[in-house]
């Protein structure tokens, strides 16, 4: 996946219901992989689901539009 992510492209999201610490915080468990970290157009941690993907405000479709352009993301839902 990090062949198709545009460089320069930075993410770091907890999605679903992350186990949340005392504090509020959530707490990383690869055994549920609810972390996603892009860095650098990189994808360091996580997976790929439709949350993750999806246009909505936060996924990385729209992380990209914003920051890349139309044409980038355009080329990146193409290329999925």
């Amino acid at each position: 996946m990090s062949m198709i992510i545009p460089d320069e492209v930075n993410m770091v999201r907890w999605f679903g219901n992350a186990e949340k610490t005392a504090y509020g915080k959530a707490r990383y468990n690869p055994l549920q992989d609810k972390l996603v970290f892009i860095k650098g157009g990189e994808l360091l941690a996580g997976g790929f689901n439709k949350q993750v993907v999806g246009t909505a405000s936060g996924g990385l479709n729209h992380i990209i539009w914003k920051e890349k352009g139309q044409k980038a993301s355009r080329d990146f839902l193409t290329n999925c």
